[in-house]
């Protein structure tokens, strides 16, 4: 609504009832968009609690993902190659892995190249013992000059990407997820190379 609201030139209006009304709309927006923030804020600040953990079978969580926004992946014609071959299960919380692949997935198709078909890699493999899920994508990447002390930031937006939708929270709930349940994240990225996750699991 407030993306509408910047659009409208008001010098147009000569109503003053309409003017007026229109500034109520605006203001009440506004008003609803910082309700919105304090809630996210605090979810964000609760997310820790009554986190169960669990065995999880990774293909399992991915495909109860993928379902939930098909019609995105349609639209998008986006290309998601899977291997979880070398590790199936982990001790996790499912609530949190599958927001972990929706919004890697979804920052994906968002920050794929334009004209492109987004193509995107989710696999397993086993480091030293170590469980971790690599995700990678081949989208217009980022900096790393110029974020990696922000990539994981709350609100932090690295491309000026006209989808109001954007809020900067995505990579920070990733960020939360992983190390609130004693994990590690870690990114590599080029500018129009596209990016790659590496999580490594505690358990």
């Amino acid at each position: 609504m407030l993306s509408v609201f910047n659009l409208i030139d008001v010098s147009k209006i000569n109503d003053p009832e309409t003017l007026e009304l229109i500034e109520i709309l605006k203001l009440t927006s506004e008003n609803l968009k910082e309700t919105l923030n304090d809630s996210i804020d605090q979810l964000i600040e609760n997310e820790n609690v009554n986190t169960q953990l669990t065995d999880i079978n990774l293909n399992t969580a991915l495909e109860e993902v993928l379902l939930s926004i098909n019609s995105l992946l349609e639209d998008s014609k986006a290309i998601i190659n899977i291997d979880f071959s070398e590790v199936q299960n982990i001790i996790f919380n499912k609530a949190y892995i599958k927001s972990i692949f929706l919004n890697l997935i979804t920052n994906s198709i968002k920050y794929a190249k334009p004209e492109q078909v987004p193509c995107i890699t989710i696999k397993t493999q086993r480091t030293n013992g170590i469980k971790q899920l690599i995700f990678s994508d081949e989208g217009i990447g980022f900096d790393m000059d110029k974020v990696k002390d922000k990539i994981f930031g709350l609100y932090e937006k690295f491309h000026g990407n006209e989808d109001c939708t954007s809020n900067g929270i995505g990579l920070y709930l990733v960020y939360n997820h992983i190390s609130s349940l004693g994990g590690r994240i870690a990114v590599e990225s080029k500018l129009d190379e596209g990016a790659t996750f590496t999580i490594s699991f505690k358990y």
